[in-house]
């Protein structure tokens, strides 16, 4: 895995609330034909299909655990992302959006578009309120964190996807996710919650 995005640091001590950052190169849009694009390429990632190519989307959010200390009691973890309709009427054509919690610490290929999955649909995700509406996603992952502490994995991961997707039409159908690296209120993170 690359270089864990700033402000890393130390564990933090028990009794406390850490926020764990974005994975940069765990994190992007990986397309049905295994083409993977991370947010150390661009500012968002998408969920959907692409009109041109009708090749179907699916955006992977990965936080790292490097906050929380060995052995830790984690009693909440909760992941919060910023979202928006972009093109289309993603949710109108495919329906709800589903999440699973999957296993990319190795790689992330054309294998993850449907495999390396730990747990299929921890939530299911409705549109906002209206195109183009901007809304902030917080998803409690605490049993998936746990997991992911407990395996010894660095990092949590979780692909974001339309199971009644790609529609072949030639349009665009997608849901944008805010990442930029240069600024933390605009891309994944998770609040973690150790108990003291």
């Amino acid at each position: 895995m690359g270089t864990p995005p700033p402000g890393g640091g130390s564990p933090a001590p028990t009794g406390t609330t850490v926020k764990a950052d974005a994975a940069f190169d765990r994190t992007g849009t990986l397309r049905s034909d295994g083409l993977y694009m991370s947010m150390l390429g661009t500012n968002f990632v998408s969920a959907g299909d692409e009109g041109d190519t009708n090749l179907g989307q699916r955006a992977i959010m990965s936080v790292v655990l490097n906050q929380v200390p060995p052995g830790a009691n984690v009693t909440k973890a909760v992941l919060k992302v910023r979202r928006f309709i972009s093109e289309g009427n993603p949710f109108g054509k495919f329906g709800a959006m589903t999440v699973d919690h999957i296993n990319a610490v190795s790689s992330i290929n054309a294998n993850t578009f449907l495999a390396s999955t730990l747990t299929a649909s921890i939530a299911t995700i409705n549109p906002p309120a209206g195109v183009n509406a901007s809304a902030t996603l917080e998803l409690d992952v605490t049993a998936q964190v746990k997991a992911d502490l407990a395996a010894g994995r660095p990092i949590s991961s979780f692909r974001f996807q339309f199971n009644n997707g790609p529609s072949l039409d030639g349009t665009f159908d997608q849901v944008f996710f805010f990442a930029e690296q240069n600024d933390e209120t605009m891309r994944p993170t998770a609040t973690i919650t150790i108990a003291p």
